[in-house]
């Protein structure tokens, strides 16, 4: 992101987006930075992929992946990187599991 982006975080109830079915909670984070290419965008979850030569090694997002779908979730990516109305949103689903909820660590409804 630029000097003095902004980074929203929303964090709301919601359901499975593969059925509907299941509640969960989806988390999204919105930012106004550059934005990534389309072509890159297709990309961003495989392992090794990177558009930074200097730093990082390209597994941050395949090991993002990997954990949330580990725990019956997913992640999504949109992103536009058109000047002026640039910005990226990344949003994570995951289920509410009904262990967590009957040992109260998810309040139920909430």
């Amino acid at each position: 992101m630029p000097k003095n982006g902004c980074l929203t975080i929303r964090i709301r109830r919601s359901k499975s987006w593969s059925n509907g079915q299941c509640p969960g909670t989806a988390v999204s984070l919105v930012d106004n930075g550059s934005g990534i290419s389309q072509e890159s965008l297709t990309k961003i979850f495989d392992p090794f992929f990177t558009t930074k030569q200097d730093v990082g090694n390209g597994l941050g997002l395949w090991i993002t992946h990997d954990i949330v779908t580990r725990h019956g979730g997913s992640i999504r990516a949109r992103s536009n990187a058109r000047p002026g109305a640039s910005g990226t949103i990344f949003t994570t689903f995951l289920p509410h599991h009904e262990e967590n909820i009957r040992e109260g660590n998810i309040r139920a409804g909430v």
